[in-house]
């Protein structure tokens, strides 16, 4: 399998946006408000991740 890549990015995205597979992008100038949405997409992720994990063992 291919590994797939994400980035999590804020702002417009500088000079990393479109590197990755995914460019999770939070338009926001506040780095506060873009570390908080970051924090749940990737709680999001984690979720999506183990219940594929838990539905793959059964």
């Amino acid at each position: 399998r291919k590994l797939k890549t994400i980035t999590f990015l804020g702002r417009d995205g500088g000079s990393t946006k479109g590197v990755a597979d995914l460019d999770l992008l939070v338009r926001h100038d506040s780095t506060a408000r873009i570390q908080e949405a970051h924090q749940l997409l990737i709680h999001v992720l984690c979720e999506i991740i183990e219940t594929r994990i838990k539905d793959n063992k059964t």
